[in-house]
């Protein structure tokens, strides 16, 4: 595509209004025909002064734009200061909404706490678990937050049954230590016979939320 401009670009300059883009991905390009021009070693395609960046390269160009997961409009407003392709703005957009970090942080806040509880003494005593998703990926965020520094422990998993999420409880209590009390929604795996033997094998209390009130879960995970 990038030959192809420079060649239309140069007959452009050359014969004045005598443009004919023929080729589909460079009839997108129509419109903007007069803003093209070719940089002096040939290399380079501008529009104005920005880069015109090939399709092999928009992603890692996406990619490094977003680095620092600054959100849509940032990331949007930086890549149209420096470079330009078709659809930017929806190629950019569809690639922050597939960003997992950016959907683990980015979810709309939950409903304050319904109702107080008391903090406990020590960390990782009491945890709060509960699955965020699906993310627009396919896959779900497991997260858990220590009920006394509110410190969040994720892992991404493919699947939220029973079988799957005892091995992600296994090596996060590995690291940190076993609780006294998971505390969780009463929604599938929570409240399977797995898990149930799983807390009792390991000496855990499991209790879920009043079933009428899932806000309180969700208040724990804000």
């Amino acid at each position: 595509m990038v030959n192809a401009i420079k060649r239309f670009t140069q007959v452009q300059h050359k014969n004045g209004c005598h443009l004919f883009l023929v080729d589909s991905p460079v009839k997108l390009l129509r419109n903007i025909k007069d803003e093209l021009t070719v940089s002096n070693d040939k290399n380079i395609i501008l529009r104005d002064t920005r880069i015109v960046i090939p399709k092999s390269l928009r992603a890692d160009a996406i990619r490094l734009a977003h680095v620092g997961h600054q959100g849509i409009v940032k990331t949007k407003s930086l890549m149209r200061e420096k470079v330009w392709f078709p659809l930017i703005d929806s190629l950019v957009k569809s690639a922050i909404d597939s960003c997992i970090p950016c959907q683990a942080t980015g979810r709309p806040k939950p409903p304050q706490p319904l109702l107080m509880r008391e903090i406990p003494k020590e960390n990782f005593d009491t945890v709060y678990i509960d699955f965020l998703g699906p993310l627009p990926s396919g896959e779900t965020l497991f997260v858990l937050i220590d009920g006394r520094f509110r410190y969040p422990v994720t892992k991404i998993m493919k699947k939220t049954d029973a079988p799957h999420l005892i091995p992600c409880l296994d090596e996060i209590f590995a690291t940190f230590g076993l609780p006294k009390k998971v505390i969780s929604d009463n929604s599938p795996p929570f409240q399977s016979k797995e898990i149930k033997k799983f807390m009792d094998d390991n000496g855990i209390q499991h209790k879920t939320i009043t079933p009428l009130w899932p806000q309180q879960m969700k208040a724990k995970l804000s």
